[in-house]
């Protein structure tokens, strides 16, 4: 699956090379899946290079991406920062024959031919996480409470299905920091104190902490 007809592709060792565009530091969660990847494909005998990016810069991720594709790895794993703009690197892979696997998040591609570089995506499926997250409120909430939400898919399976007596008070981005979401929080619980919030829909397990650090300084439940 990870093969190309560029033989230029292995390394020295004689294993087949993969270049791993990674989100890099970003929290606990980042960390111990990407450090996972690197294992499973050092496990199975593959020379993978990561390459980490900072503060979610995605031109260092285009950056690293092109030079994976004119060093002729034999495939790329791609962990994306955003999801749009990666149409031009991604046609570039396809014409090289280089196979993309992208890793957690999906990327929005518009060009046909960039299209075909993508053979695998892994990940979760973020609408359906939106969606349990909606029918735990529904169920737990029934008369409808106030409360807080954030991001695309997740958004959009939370709208799907959320009933329609739940009031979201305001929506806001923490960017999946703990430190970031607890201040957010604190502010968004000030703000709303005579609106009585009942729940908070964090849509990671970092902002998740944050938001309930806050939750306990004010002497919520």
């Amino acid at each position: 699956a990870c093969g190309s007809s560029n033989a230029g592709g292995s390394s020295d060792s004689g294993k087949k090379t993969v270049g791993f565009v990674a989100v890099g530091p970003e929290g606990g969660f980042r960390t111990a899946n990407e450090k996972d990847i690197q294992k499973a494909f050092e496990d199975a005998g593959f020379d993978l290079t990561y390459s980490p990016t900072q503060n979610n810069d995605q031109q260092k991720q285009i950056q690293a991406f092109n030079k994976f594709v004119n060093d002729e790895v034999d495939a790329i794993i791609l962990s994306s920062t955003e999801d749009s703009g990666w149409d031009d690197s991604l046609k570039k892979a396809a014409e090289a024959e280089i196979p993309v696997f992208t890793v957690d998040r999906n990327v929005d591609v518009k060009d046909a031919e960039a299209k075909k570089a993508i053979v695998a995506h892994i990940g979760p499926s973020n609408v359906w996480c939106g969606e349990q997250a909606a029918a735990f409120v529904n169920k737990n909430f029934p008369d409808g409470p106030a409360g807080l939400c954030v991001v695309t898919d997740r958004g959009t399976g939370w709208d799907n299905k959320v009933a329609s007596n739940v009031k979201v008070l305001e929506s806001q981005s923490a960017n999946w920091s703990t430190d970031e979401a607890k201040t957010v929080t604190a502010g968004l619980l000030d703000k709303y104190k005579s609106d009585n919030p009942q729940f908070i829909f964090a849509q990671n397990d970092e902002m998740g902490r944050g938001a309930a650090q806050a939750v306990d300084a004010a002497g919520l439940k």
